[in-house]
């Protein structure tokens, strides 16, 4: 390393990379954002553009606690994401959070609501992309920490 890698206040410099995986972040989890308000505000003719009646009759009748755990994953992801491009610490535990919601609003949608059974393997190709990019995301703001991009 050399001086140039440091700025002058000690924190480390922010490579161009840094800013697109940010920058990426945010849409990414802006849009599963935007999915969840939509459900939320309207409900059936929203959820009728992607899935079939029983699906959505699933979604409709879901429990408090896995709503709250799907809402949790939204809302810390993008709060998450907004921290990671503000270079803020936080963005850290706030994709764990987002992470461990992910997998215990997962665990319902697919293992207790059914849709794995229903839909076979192919029901977990979407949430295993999600899982694998908050695992991506968490691990990559982990290591920005510890280079001391954050703060």
């Amino acid at each position: 390393m050399s001086i140039g890698d440091f700025h002058p206040e000690g924190r480390a410099a922010t490579h161009w990379s840094f800013w697109v995986i940010a920058v990426l972040a945010v849409l990414w989890n802006g849009f599963g954002s935007f999915d969840f308000l939509m459900t939320q505000i309207q409900g059936q003719e929203y959820l009728r553009q992607m899935l079939t009646e029983e699906q959505i009759q699933d979604y409709l009748t879901m429990p408090v606690w896995a709503e709250g755990a799907w809402g949790l994953a939204i809302a810390s992801s993008i709060l998450a994401s907004i921290l990671l491009l503000l270079r803020r610490t936080w963005a850290v535990p706030l994709f764990a959070l987002s992470l461990v919601s992910m997998l215990v609003s997962f665990f319902y949608q697919l293992v207790m609501m059914g849709e794995l059974a229903r839909s076979g393997i192919a029901a977990a190709i979407f949430p295993a992309v999600i899982v694998a990019i908050g695992v991506f995301l968490l691990s990559y703001a982990m290591r920005q920490d510890k280079a001391g991009v954050l703060r």
